[in-house]
């Protein structure tokens, strides 16, 4: 009997590290709405701010659009920002290194979205708070 509780404990242990030390997550896709009154220049503008401050190299992609890619070593992401006057969207586009499949890929690609939405959305914001401030 007590073996079989040592066996079950074992497989339960076994089962917990497995999966609870999973390195992949569901893709972020950061979609974040924007102070009214925010011209479609200032979210640009924004954006070029962010990428730059957190090392990604933007490349226009259309009307309100940019490829944004970011490499770090042997891992590498693109993404693709899409603006207007009340939100941007940063979806997946491709990426190398990193561990991906059925929809998830590997936590870091998401941890360098994340900081790039909140770059994005603080230069957002600095920008808003100026525009507020000059109108006193």
């Amino acid at each position: 009997m007590k073996h079989l509780i040592y066996i079950c404990l074992a497989a339960v242990l076994a089962f917990t590290s497995v999966t609870g030390c999973t390195t992949t997550k569901q893709i972020t896709q950061a979609s974040s709405p924007v102070a009214p009154g925010t011209s479609v220049k200032e979210i640009r503008q924004a954006i070029v701010e962010a990428a730059n401050i957190r090392g990604w190299s933007l490349q226009e992609n259309g009307a309100n659009s940019f490829l944004a890619n970011h490499s770090r070593g042997q891992y590498s992401a693109t993404v693709q920002i899409d603006y207007t006057s009340t939100n941007y969207v940063i979806s997946y586009v491709s990426s190398t290194g990193f561990k991906h499949g059925n929809g998830k890929i590997d936590k870091h690609y998401n941890d360098w979205v994340i900081n790039l939405d909140k770059e994005i959305s603080s230069s957002i914001n600095k920008q808003h708070n100026l525009r507020l401030n000059k109108t006193k």
